[in-house]
């Protein structure tokens, strides 16, 4: 399935427009382009911004837009780390596909997404550690696919949500020493 890798996106109100720079992620090498979302364009017009910030969203969940860190990124991590519960049962990766499928178009989906948008991120942040084998505590930068290690806390990656660290522990081998501190 193809998406598109988003860099930034720019809902202009005076002009009520909307404007994503993104490529194409099955497109190499990568070229960014900006250019004006029509559809989303016209949401905005006609429905105002907190619509096509929902639409926006509903685009993010579904994996048609992906990566940047934005709203619309952090929402997402509200959605899973923090109603992970009440969104199960939406989520279109679960085996019952059919059934999620069906409940995503009622008004309990779109309102639960409306709040992930709007619960700000826990100011509690955690970053993984272990001793290094000099007896030292390291902690850990997350890479793509991969871990590099420093003495410094501060180049540690922090992560909004002790389970979202702990799943990222999940993902390698051997890290069985591995810890999760909060900041």
């Amino acid at each position: 399935m193809s998406y598109t890798i988003i860099k930034s996106i720019k809902i202009d109100n005076d002009s009520k427009k909307v404007f994503i720079t993104g490529a194409s992620n099955n497109v190499s090498p990568k070229c960014y382009y900006r250019e004006e979302s029509k559809y989303l364009s016209e949401i905005l017009q006609e429905k105002g911004r907190e619509e096509v910030e929902l639409q926006i969203f509903i685009q993010y969940e579904s994996g048609e837009l992906q990566k940047g860190t934005n709203k619309y990124t952090k929402a997402l991590k509200i959605l899973y780390y923090i109603y992970g519960d009440k969104y199960n049962k939406f989520d279109w990766r679960n085996e019952d596909y059919d059934r999620a499928k069906e409940l995503r178009n009622s008004p309990e989906f779109y309102e639960l997404l409306k709040k992930a948008l709007k619960t700000p991120l826990p100011k509690q942040k955690y970053v993984i550690s272990k001793i290094h084998y000099s007896g030292k505590t390291v902690y850990a930068k997350k890479r793509r696919g991969t871990i590099r290690w420093d003495y410094e806390k501060t180049k540690a990656t922090n992560f909004d949500f002790k389970k979202e660290a702990a799943n990222t522990i999940k993902d390698f081998l051997n890290s069985e020493d591995w810890k999760i501190e909060a900041l």
